[in-house]
């Protein structure tokens, strides 16, 4: 009785669908209940036949048991179909008609329009600098955490921690390639503060006032190392006026000093 009620609501729905699109659907539904569909609806509606002979496992049938014997549109045969690449049962249909009779259930109006693909986008620029002082502070870890979180980065970002941690000369990028600076604001992470000037793709002069940085040399800072231990009581300020530190108390090993 249930099952005879939901056919009675979807024979309905078919005569709505057809009113609203214009479109008469397939009609879905078990052999044993195909007398009870309505003339009209039979009249104009293919069926999508399910019956199977048994529920065992099968592949790809091309002439399921009963095949054609309701002059169905669509015939379902299993509920326990098994295809390659596919975990699980999965339920199996044969259409028996050409490409052009299917068009005319699923899109008659070939109204059909492919959603456009979006245009590809430059791939975001890599600052191997900042990658290199997170990498310094220990973001990414050791050993081959390391070289699986910085992937195609690896070698590149080594060789400037390389660089800071021996004190020799930093990684410069090409010089066709533009340098850009900005001045660091309140929310901004990876231990950089307020009025400190952030450089990538280049080398910085210009200091957060706009004069011309006057420090010629370069201390890489070490583990351990303040600002007045390294350039003494009365030279400290002037680095931390010359490298716009705003914190002189909050430098850490890898930052590149001015002096």
């Amino acid at each position: 009785m249930q099952e005879s009620a939901c056919l009675r609501h979807q024979f309905v729905g078919v005569v709505n669908v057809h009113e609203r699109t214009g479109v008469w659907p397939l009609v879905y539904v078990s052999a044993a209940f195909i007398p009870q569909i309505p003339a009209d609806v039979r009249a104009n509606c293919g069926l999508w036949v399910a019956q199977y002979t048994n529920n065992n496992p099968t592949g790809w049938q091309s002439r399921p048991w009963n095949y054609g014997k309701y002059g169905e549109a669509m015939r379902q045969y299993t509920s326990n179909g098994r295809i390659n690449g596919y975990n699980g049962p999965l339920d199996l249909n044969y259409f028996r008609g050409t490409r052009e009779q299917w068009d005319k259930y699923a899109n008659p109006g070939k109204s059909f329009k492919p959603t456009p693909m979006p245009a590809p986008q430059p791939a975001p620029s890599v600052d191997y600098e900042a990658l290199a002082t997170a990498t310094i502070r220990g973001d990414y870890g050791n050993g081959e955490a390391r070289r699986a979180a910085l992937g195609a980065n690896y070698g590149l970002v080594m060789s400037i921690v390389n660089q800071r941690l021996n004190g020799s000369t930093a990684y410069t990028p090409a010089a066709s390639i533009r340098s850009v600076s900005v001045t660091v604001r309140s929310g901004n992470i990876n231990l950089i503060y307020p009025g400190n000037i952030v450089t990538y793709r280049g080398a910085a002069t210009v200091a957060s006032s706009g004069s011309v940085a006057t420090g010629g040399r370069v201390h890489v800072v070490k583990s351990g190392e303040t600002l007045s231990g390294i350039f003494g009581a009365s030279g400290w300020q002037r680095v931390a006026q010359l490298n716009n530190l705003a914190n002189p108390n909050l430098i850490y090993p890898g930052q590149r000093l001015r002096y």
